[in-house]
């Protein structure tokens, strides 16, 4: 069992084939809304508002960085969709001041938190893709602060345990190959950056592949020039890149500085003749 003082490892996910047809549909604009209820599983609904969990995500009402289109005064758009900027820059001038005015936000929320929770820590806060912050407090706690002004969601960071192996037909894969030109083309040219868990690749003494399965590159021909990159004793020609990433305030453990769990960060390309087979969230962006 690896706790929480092992090296966190982060994601990318390449598939390095070829160009998307342009019949390709377009995905849907990203929405502001308040995300719907999930279906429920066939075990019944799942209430996560009662689940026992001691660190929360608490995700207040104003637009992160990447998602801001005006409407505060002074403060000009950052996302890009309203911008026409082609990536997120948050150094920009207009950047460093929305930064400061979800700096200004976060602390009045903390304010807020104190009085409500006196019990309550704040461990980090978020900006660029969600605004929000991890705060260390009990489930009664959570409910307290779903009151609070300001606040749109609060949920448990709690793990989340795999409840089946593939996912192509649930997730309506099939029809997207079909509108791509069939499997053997979807996802060329694609190229998708993802954090997840259980990309493993590792080896024995001799030299032969004992990791995860699912990124064992036996087929695959040698990786693009330039490649392996990063830490090369976790990759090969199927994951082409790996890095670890260490949290400042919970280092790993003597021995443990290289354990590339719970996290590994990857770039991975994907074969015609030998798709990925991870039950991986990677797995699954890879294969449509």
């Amino acid at each position: 069992m690896h706790s929480g003082r092992f090296v966190a490892y982060t994601a990318l996910v390449a598939l390095l084939v070829g160009a998307v047809p342009p019949a390709a549909a377009q995905p849907p604009a990203p929405s502001d809304e308040a995300p719907s209820a999930a279906p429920a599983p066939q075990g019944g609904s799942v209430n996560l508002a009662s689940q026992a969990a001691d660190r929360w995500i608490v995700q207040l009402s104003e637009a992160p960085l990447a998602r801001y289109s005006g409407g505060v005064a002074g403060l000009a758009p950052t996302a890009n969709s309203t911008t026409g900027q082609d990536h997120l820059d948050a150094e920009t001038p207009s950047s460093r001041a929305y930064l400061a005015h979800l700096d200004d936000g976060h602390n009045a929320f903390e304010s807020r938190l104190g009085q409500a929770v006196p019990g309550a820590k704040v461990e980090q806060r978020y900006q660029t893709v969600l605004n929000g912050l991890a705060v260390k407090m009990s489930t009664s706690d959570a409910a307290a602060v779903r009151k609070l002004p300001g606040v749109r969601a609060v949920t448990p960071d709690i793990a989340y345990h795999l409840d089946m192996y593939a996912t192509p037909a649930q997730i309506g894969a099939p029809a997207l190959w079909d509108r791509l030109g069939g499997q053997s083309h979807a996802g060329e040219g694609v190229k998708v950056a993802i954090v997840d868990g259980g990309i493993y690749v590792t080896r024995d003494a001799s030299g032969k592949y004992t990791g995860n399965p699912c990124f064992d590159d036996t087929g695959y021909p040698r990786a693009p020039r330039g490649f392996p990159k990063g830490d090369t004793r976790f990759t090969n020609n199927k994951v082409i890149v790996a890095r670890s990433y260490f949290r400042t305030d919970d280092p790993p453990t003597a021995g443990n500085e290289t354990w590339p769990a719970p996290w590994l960060a990857t770039l991975t390309r994907s074969s015609r003749s030998r798709a990925p087979r991870s039950p991986s969230v990677a797995s699954r962006r890879a294969r449509i």
